[in-house]
Protein backbone atom coordinates (compact mmCIF):
# COMPACT_ATOMS: atom_id res chain seq x y z
CA UNK A 1 0.00 0.00 0.00
CA UNK A 2 2.98 2.00 1.20
CA UNK A 3 4.74 1.51 -2.66
CA UNK A 4 1.50 2.77 -4.43
CA UNK A 5 0.72 5.54 -2.14
CA UNK A 6 4.07 7.04 -2.57
CA UNK A 7 3.64 6.36 -6.87
CA UNK A 8 0.44 8.01 -6.88
CA UNK A 9 2.05 11.34 -4.65
CA UNK A 10 4.96 11.31 -6.76
CA UNK A 11 3.07 11.01 -10.23
CA UNK A 12 3.15 13.92 -12.55
CA UNK A 13 -0.75 14.51 -13.63
CA UNK A 14 0.57 16.98 -16.41
CA UNK A 15 3.49 16.68 -19.03
CA UNK A 16 6.33 15.68 -17.29
CA UNK A 17 9.79 17.50 -16.89
CA UNK A 18 12.99 16.42 -15.61
CA UNK A 19 11.94 16.71 -11.86
CA UNK A 20 9.29 14.73 -12.22
CA UNK A 21 11.23 12.19 -13.82
CA UNK A 22 13.80 12.21 -10.67
CA UNK A 23 10.56 12.23 -8.10
CA UNK A 24 8.91 9.35 -10.06
CA UNK A 25 12.21 7.21 -9.88
CA UNK A 26 12.92 8.12 -6.65
CA UNK A 27 9.42 7.11 -5.38
CA UNK A 28 9.79 4.03 -7.09
CA UNK A 29 13.12 3.17 -5.29
CA UNK A 30 11.40 4.24 -1.83
CA UNK A 31 8.77 1.96 -2.58
CA UNK A 32 11.37 -0.99 -3.32
CA UNK A 33 13.47 0.01 -0.21
CA UNK A 34 10.72 -0.50 1.70
CA UNK A 35 9.79 -3.82 0.50
CA UNK A 36 13.00 -5.39 1.53
CA UNK A 37 13.14 -3.72 4.59
CA UNK A 38 9.64 -5.28 5.44
CA UNK A 39 10.28 -8.77 4.27
CA UNK A 40 13.50 -9.25 5.90
CA UNK A 41 12.18 -7.65 9.17
CA UNK A 42 9.64 -10.60 8.66
CA UNK A 43 12.12 -13.16 8.48
CA UNK A 44 14.22 -11.73 11.12
CA UNK A 45 11.12 -11.50 13.67
CA UNK A 46 10.55 -15.34 12.87
CA UNK A 47 14.16 -16.23 13.56
CA UNK A 48 14.12 -14.03 16.89
CA UNK A 49 10.70 -15.39 18.44
CA UNK A 50 12.62 -19.42 16.91
CA UNK A 51 9.56 -20.02 14.90
CA UNK A 52 9.85 -23.84 13.16
CA UNK A 53 12.63 -24.54 11.04
CA UNK A 54 10.09 -24.42 7.88
CA UNK A 55 8.36 -20.99 8.69
CA UNK A 56 11.83 -19.64 8.69
CA UNK A 57 12.67 -21.59 5.39
CA UNK A 58 9.37 -20.10 3.78
CA UNK A 59 10.09 -16.83 4.94
CA UNK A 60 13.56 -16.71 3.41
CA UNK A 61 12.01 -18.14 0.37
CA UNK A 62 9.74 -15.35 -0.19
CA UNK A 63 12.49 -12.56 1.58
CA UNK A 64 14.84 -13.98 -1.55
CA UNK A 65 11.99 -13.24 -4.44
CA UNK A 66 10.84 -10.23 -2.85
CA UNK A 67 14.65 -8.54 -2.95
CA UNK A 68 15.99 -9.87 -6.19
CA UNK A 69 12.87 -8.26 -7.70
CA UNK A 70 12.59 -5.33 -5.65
CA UNK A 71 16.68 -5.24 -6.90
CA UNK A 72 15.72 -5.68 -10.23
CA UNK A 73 12.96 -2.77 -10.04
CA UNK A 74 15.39 -0.48 -8.78
CA UNK A 75 17.85 -1.29 -11.57
CA UNK A 76 14.88 -0.96 -14.39
CA UNK A 77 13.68 2.82 -12.70
CA UNK A 78 16.99 4.16 -12.83
CA UNK A 79 17.82 3.00 -16.62
CA UNK A 80 14.49 4.51 -17.20
CA UNK A 81 15.08 7.61 -15.31
CA UNK A 82 18.34 7.68 -17.98
CA UNK A 83 16.29 7.04 -20.88
CA UNK A 84 13.80 9.72 -20.12
CA UNK A 85 16.63 12.32 -19.19
CA UNK A 86 17.77 11.70 -22.47
CA UNK A 87 21.13 10.83 -20.26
Amino acid sequence: MIPFLLSVLSNSWSAPDAGAYVRMAFASVAGATLGIVTVVGLLLDRIIHRATTSTIAIFAAIAIVVTLTSVQSITSSAELLLQRLSL
